[in-house]
């Protein structure tokens, strides 16, 4: 089996350090100690230059967008993989690269259905989760839990499924996906940002019933 996890943090400066990625470490870890065959692959936005869809219509015929080839190497790796996991941070509701990836994706899935609607998406069928993550604390803060709910879990679960994706969530859960914040911050004189404090072990045992349903 082959896992994809999609860093979605815009963070230059953090890349390996954010906590989006290090979502993907413990992904990789949990996947691997359930089902010790599955080969787990981080991407990670940060790392590709990405254009905005212009909705020219060109990926009709190829499939794909003639004007982004940083696009096209991602939705090669989202079809070729078996799985695939979105860890996404919120910021201003959907961080940018995210959703010029989900305009594109739409964009090829329309042109398809114009051209055959009968013929089935490249992505339908296939599974995938979703964990998305803030810098509140949220049991001191039950309206920023609401937000990153309603404004940016469930609109990608949304999207998500309107492609064919089978998303897959916990029993009893309506929204699909896990969420979590911080525990607090770190001020640092040397940085414009103060550090976010995680509990990385309370986050792991949130998101591995969620990874564990994905991958069986």
């Amino acid at each position: 089996m082959r896992l994809l996890c999609i860093s979605c943090s815009n963070v230059l400066h953090k890349k390996d350090e954010s906590a989006s990625t290090r979502v993907c470490d413990l992904v990789k870890e949990i996947a691997q100690e359930r089902l010790g065959s599955v080969q787990v692959e981080t991407l990670r936005l940060v790392d590709y230059d990405l254009s905005n869809c212009t909705f020219c219509g060109h990926c009709l015929e190829g499939g794909q967008c003639i004007y982004d080839d940083a696009f096209n190497q991602i939705y090669h790796k989202m079809r070729e993989s078996d799985r695939v996991i979105l860890v996404v941070p919120f910021y201003s509701v959907v961080p940018s690269k995210l959703t010029m990836i989900m305009e594109k994706v739409n964009q090829i899935y329309y042109t398809a259905w114009l051209k055959n609607p009968d013929q089935a998406f490249t992505l339908r069928g296939k599974k995938a989760a979703v964990i998305v993550h803030g810098g509140s604390v949220l049991q001191d803060n039950p309206q920023a839990q609401k937000a990153y709910q309603d404004l940016l879990l469930k609109p990608i679960v949304y999207s998500l499924t309107a492609f064919g994706f089978d998303v897959v969530g916990l029993d009893g859960d309506d929204a699909k996906g896990v969420l979590f914040g911080v525990e607090g911050y770190t001020d640092r004189d040397d940085a414009i940002f103060p550090d976010m404090v995680h509990n990385w072990e309370t986050i792991r045992d949130t998101i591995s019933p969620l990874v564990s349903r994905l991958i069986h």
